[in-house]
């Protein structure tokens, strides 16, 4: 028996200002869904709910995190290129998005659902499989 998550519980989308996340939050919104819309610029006119929120600043996910009502669904599309700077492509698309996530769950309510799109740069991770454990065991910032 499957459970489905009751239709007033929002769903939770990052990098919901642009391209797929912006979407992503289209599609939930024409379904009859209620989303919160994440990203770090400003969610162009919407009946999403939008949240500024940097997943470069620690501190400002955790608020973001403590402040979120039960939620319905988690999809995580935010993210930086490649060819930003790697100290930030590394805080936004695994910190960050780590540190959103962990905190979430436990908001998660029964029959939720937790969706990661990622980029072409996650092929050929096996190849980088001892950097990429390193990486996922990192506690914070710094380490990585």
């Amino acid at each position: 028996m499957s459970v489905s998550p009751p239709p007033d519980a929002p769903i939770l989308v990052t990098g919901a200002a642009s391209g797929i996340g912006a979407e992503v939050v289209s599609r939930l919104l024409a379904a009859g869904r209620r989303v919160i819309a994440l990203d770090r610029t400003p969610i162009a006119s919407s009946p999403a709910e939008g949240i500024l929120v940097a997943l470069t600043d620690r501190r400002a996910v955790d608020e973001l995190a403590a402040d979120l009502p039960p939620l319905a669904g988690l999809v995580n599309v935010a993210g930086v290129p490649g060819t930003a700077a790697s100290d930030v492509v590394w805080q936004v698309n695994l910190l960050g998005l780590r540190a959103l996530s962990e905190q979430v769950m436990g908001r998660m309510v029964p029959g939720a659902t937790v969706v990661n799109v990622s980029s072409a740069v996650a092929e050929g991770w096996r190849a980088r499989l001892p950097l990429l454990n390193r990486l996922v065991q990192a506690p914070d910032w710094p380490a990585v």
